[in-house]
């Protein structure tokens, strides 16, 4: 089997990796953005505090629609019984529900 064939029968594993990973690295965005938002209100500038806190949540809302796509193709992979790690997506959306659950 070559190459091209070998990643066509993974493709909805590695849909899922890299859906996952972009819900990972959005959360970690929309969290750095918050973070800003809460130094500015601690600060007293609450106009700030609005503007990063709407940047932060534009990142974050869309995070778990990316991660549930993800979960969605690593079901789908699992089902056309593809040769994959899947273990990796699982640990990514273990981090990812650590991040997005977790208060600021």
């Amino acid at each position: 089997m070559d190459f091209a064939d070998d990643m066509k029968a993974r493709l909805m594993f590695l849909l899922s990796l890299i859906l996952m990973l972009g819900a990972l690295l959005m959360v970690l965005k929309g969290r750095g953005q918050l973070n800003e938002a809460f130094q500015a209100w601690h600060s007293g500038d609450h106009e700030l505090f609005r503007e990063f806190a709407r940047r932060g949540r534009w990142f974050l809302y869309p995070a778990w629609a990316l991660a549930a796509g993800g979960m969605a193709c690593l079901f789908a992979s699992y089902r056309r019984r593809e040769r994959a790690w899947r273990w990796m997506v699982v640990v990514l959306l273990g981090i990812f529900l650590l991040l997005g659950l977790a208060p600021v």
